[in-house]
């Protein structure tokens, strides 16, 4: 497999509700079709190109693991992560809800709604925080069958604001609407992965500060 930074694919009956792992199939580091991808192939991907530690690229495939429809319990299609609860949740920043139609598809409104808040260059931790808490806000009054929980979507936000940071100080605006809208990764940009590992104890950091700061 060539990863390349040019040269996009996509198909959009082998992608996922997950802005991270499309880009990934998109960019070459998964399979381009979305398919028959293994634990192993998941767990390399996240780790080169976002360099997260194992612990965290473990942990995300055990959540998705039960879903596969591949007929291989080592295996798994991106659309696999369709499912609702505990992988795919209600008021996503950029899905619509199950109960509410697609929960697969972007949803510019949706997208839209959470992106009005980022008002600079760069996110910061509270205008992040605002954006999930508005987004699940609105999510829990437009959907009566409504099972999100805000640790999901403080999670999410957590993910992107460090995916996303790369190698900078702050998270840039741009690589995150890139990310989100295009399911690409902004290598260029001027993108790169971060040169320190991030860890299981830094995103659940994040998470509290996210918290704290709605």
């Amino acid at each position: 497999m060539s990863p390349t930074t040019g040269g996009l694919s996509s198909f959009s009956s082998g992608r996922s509700p997950c802005p991270a792992l499309n880009a990934l199939a998109n960019h070459g580091y998964l399979p381009r079709n979305g398919r028959n991808i293994s634990s192993q192939q998941f767990i390399r991907s996240i780790e080169d190109v976002f360099n997260f530690e194992e612990k965290i690229t473990t942990g995300i495939v055990r959540v998705y693991q039960p879903f596969t429809t591949t007929g291989n319990n080592n295996t798994l299609n991106l659309n696999d992560l369709d499912h609702h609860n505990p992988g795919e949740f209600d008021g996503s920043l950029s899905r619509s809800d199950l109960a509410l139609g697609d929960n697969h598809s972007f949803n510019e409104t949706i997208w839209n709604s959470v992106a009005a808040h980022f008002h600079n260059t760069t996110i910061s931790i509270a205008t992040a925080a605002k954006a999930h808490k508005d987004r699940f806000a609105a999510a829990q009054a437009a959907n009566k069958e409504f099972t999100g929980t805000a640790d999901a979507g403080r999670g999410t936000t957590a993910l992107y604001l460090l995916v996303m940071r790369g190698q900078f100080r702050e998270t840039k605006t741009r690589f995150v609407q890139i990310f989100f809208r295009q399911d690409r990764i902004p290598f260029n940009e001027g993108w790169r992965r971060s040169n320190r590992t991030i860890t299981m104890e830094e995103l659940n950091g994040l998470v509290e500060k996210i918290k704290a700061a709605e």
